[in-house]
């Protein structure tokens, strides 16, 4: 019941406000009626997939907002996406709806993985020098305190009392970060956004995760939705750690990737979106396998 929680509680807090954002709670009502359906009922991956490009498609038409620019090259000249900006928004947003769905494998990581980039983007806005608007923010402080009360009881911190994340909530949680990485990265003028190089660094690590994955199962003959136990988190936990040590491991690789592609972005954008894109293939080839060989001898 995590993303019941998270959900009415951020609906209900912005209606006493008037902050309202229509196309997010439009959006997020209907990944969390489709949630709630398939956490009761097991709903067919397909199915949830049509349910994620709507909800995409709703924050695209209704929001108004989609990747416009990819940045500007070294010249100058603006990486401008045309008519194939839409496209690869719902792209965007799908993907990242699912990375945080996958990465709720142990107590605390999505939420906390979720408050993390939140927390990052609110930093880079203010060390390039273009801090996000007070609606923004103020939006961003409702949904983190809806998160940070899940994980009070999430995290066990609340005696005799465990909720747990479950589809609707993982699915809300990647479609609200989904959202605002794209509208800070698209602002008009394009010059006053985040970096749209920085913006994968702020969600890396269950983007890779969710990457290497999808090729891994694709490449053995499976559904890329099929279940398995080779995410990070489960092979950190089968050498031995304990689930809350996998936790702050998590976040801290995390938080190292974040500050690494910030370095790389500041340096030059191309160099950054680079080695983001060859950065899953070393985690697999370097990583994946060596985690797999050290779970089998143990």
């Amino acid at each position: 019941m995590g993303g019941v929680v998270i959900f009415t509680t951020f609906c209900a807090v912005s209606a006493y406000l008037s902050t309202l954002n229509v196309a997010l709670i439009s959006a997020m009502g209907l990944l969390f009626a489709l949630g709630l359906y398939d956490d009761r009922y097991d709903l067919p991956a397909i199915y949830k997939l049509l349910g994620q490009i709507g909800a995409a498609f709703i924050v695209v038409v209704v929001g108004d907002i989609h990747l416009v620019s990819l940045g500007s090259l070294p010249d100058g000249r603006e990486l401008l996406l045309g008519i194939w900006g839409y496209p690869l928004t719902l792209i965007a947003i799908v993907g990242l709806i699912n990375a945080l769905n996958m990465s709720d494998g142990i107590d605390g990581l999505a939420g906390g993985l979720t408050l993390l980039a939140l927390a990052h983007l609110v930093m880079a806005m203010r060390l390039i020098g273009q801090p996000l608007s007070e609606p923004v923010l103020l939006e961003l402080v409702l949904f983190g305190s809806a998160v940070v009360g899940f994980l009070l009881l999430n995290m066990g911190l609340v005696k005799k009392r465990k909720v747990f994340l479950g589809d609707t909530g993982s699915m809300i949680l990647g479609l609200f970060l989904a959202y605002h990485l794209i509208l800070a990265s698209q602002r008009e003028p394009i010059v006053d956004t985040l970096p749209t190089s920085l913006v994968p660094w702020m969600v890396a690590l269950p983007v890779i995760d969710t990457l290497t994955l999808i090729y891994r199962r694709v490449r053995q003959g499976l559904s890329p939705m099929a279940p398995d136990r080779l995410h990070l988190h489960h092979l950190l936990m089968d050498t031995g750690l304990s689930a809350r040590v996998t936790l702050i491991v998590m976040l801290g690789l995390a938080d190292v990737l974040f500050w690494s592609g910030f370095a790389l972005s500041k340096v030059n954008g191309l160099l950054s979106g680079f080695v983001f894109i060859v950065l899953p293939v070393l985690y697999y080839g370097l990583v994946m396998k060596k985690l797999s060989a050290l779970r089998a001898q143990t």
